[in-house]
């Protein structure tokens, strides 16, 4: 009968150990990435978002045309908008 050591068990648990560590080390770095990107996102965004239509862009009642706009049937659309 062979005699096995007891560092053999050892090395076994720790092995075992390392994986579920491992794969929680993963899990947990690759979700808050994900996480925190998609609130950075997010954030700029709406600051992005939020600064386009104010200032420069649009003023309180001005008046925007779009010309040149033609449908798949050819015909010419001619679209307005008014601030309100």
């Amino acid at each position: 009968m062979p005699v096995i050591d007891l560092r053999t068990y050892l090395r076994d648990a720790h092995m075992l150990l390392m994986f579920a560590l491992g794969i929680t080390y993963f899990v947990f770095f690759v979700t808050t990435l994900e996480t925190v990107k998609t609130h950075l996102e997010r954030m700029l965004t709406k600051l992005y978002l939020s600064g386009s239509h104010t200032g420069r862009h649009f003023r309180v009642g001005e008046a925007t045309t779009c010309t040149g706009i033609t449908t798949s049937a050819g015909e010419s659309i001619e679209h307005r908008s008014y601030g309100a």
